[in-house]
C-alpha cells in the first residue's frame, strides 16, 4: 500500500490582530513542518502566508495551555472561522492542498475565507462532478476512482 503525500500553501493575507493570529498559527501542524512565509512590507504592515510539504491540521489547546497533538485535533473549518474574525477588511485568506498516492489518485481542495465570515470550499473531484452535471445532467457516470 502506498502513502498519500500532500502539500499545502496559503496566499498572502493581512490580519488586524497579530497576537491572535500567532496563537492560531501556533496550533497548526502537519506531518512536515508548517513554514511561515510572513513578510513585513516597507509600510510596516505584515503579510502572512504559510505552507507545508504535508496536509495541515488545527489543534485545540488544553486548559493548561498545551496542545496534545495525539488527541486534540479539530476540523480545519474551525481555523477558517477563527481566521475570518481577524482578517483585515481588504484581505482574503486562501488555502490550497493537493496530494497524491503515487498516480492512483490525485486529490485537492481549496478554501477561500472572507472577513465577513463567508467560507467557500471546493474539492477537485467536486469541481469535476459539478461541471459535468452542468453540461450533461445527472445521467452521466463520471468515474474518478482509478
Amino acid at each position: 500500500m502506498a502513502n498519500w503525500y500532500g502539500q499545502t500553501r496559503t496566499n498572502y493575507f493581512k490580519v488586524k490582530d497579530e497576537e491572535r493570529y500567532q496563537e492560531l498559527y501556533g496550533r497548526l501542524m502537519g506531518e512536515e513542518a508548517v513554514e511561515d512565509f510572513t513578510v513585513k512590507k516597507s509600510d510596516g504592515e505584515y503579510w502572512h502566508a504559510f505552507g507545508s510539504y504535508s496536509d495541515i491540521c488545527f489543534y485545540e489547546r488544553s486548559e493548561d495551555g498545551t496542545i496534545d497533538y495525539d488527541n486534540d485535533q479539530v476540523d480545519m473549518y474551525t481555523f477558517y472561522k477563527e481566521i475570518s474574525k481577524i482578517l483585515q477588511d481588504d484581505s482574503v485568506f486562501v488555502i490550497t492542498c493537493t496530494g497524491a498516492e503515487k498516480l492512483r489518485y490525485l486529490t485537492g481542495y481549496c478554501a477561500v475565507v472572507f472577513p465577513d465570515g463567508t467560507i467557500v470550499e471546493e474539492t477537485l473531484d467536486g469541481f469535476a462532478i459539478k461541471t459535468v452535471k452542468e453540461k450533461y445532467g445527472d445521467n452521466y457516470a463520471l468515474h474518478l476512482d482509478y
